[in-house]
């Protein structure tokens, strides 16, 4: 998790502020919207302007800037295996690739064995 200046936004609010913050270019789109309660927390790269915080401020009033914890996002790109093997220690990330391994060739000689029977 990571801390990050944001937006602590009413709920009935969020997508007409998130989507002036996004014109903005403030929104920190590696870091995952928070839901508590009745607000949303929007993760920020950067604290907004004046003018900008004012444009905010005029679609909603009850906005304030805060400091929360997120949750980072994985990007498209990385796979479950990368993200085991630098989460596990590499003993218990290999045992896991090879019971994988096997899965899939078990899965398609079962597959064809079905077929041809």
């Amino acid at each position: 998790m990571l801390n990050s200046i944001c937006l602590k936004v009413p709920k009935n609010l969020g997508e007409k502020v998130i989507f002036l913050a996004h014109k903005f270019e403030l929104v920190n789109k590696k870091l995952c919207i928070k839901n508590q309660h009745s607000y949303l927390y929007v993760p920020l790269i950067r604290q907004p302007n004046e003018h900008e915080l004012s444009q905010l401020k005029n679609v909603a009033s009850e906005i304030c800037l805060d400091v929360e914890a997120f949750v980072e996002k994985c990007s498209a790109g990385e796979t479950l295996d990368n993200v085991l093997k630098k989460q596990l220690p590499d003993s218990l990330h290999s045992s896991i690739r090879a019971w994988h391994i096997f899965e899939i060739v078990f899965a398609k000689r079962f597959t064809l064995w079905s077929i041809s029977g």
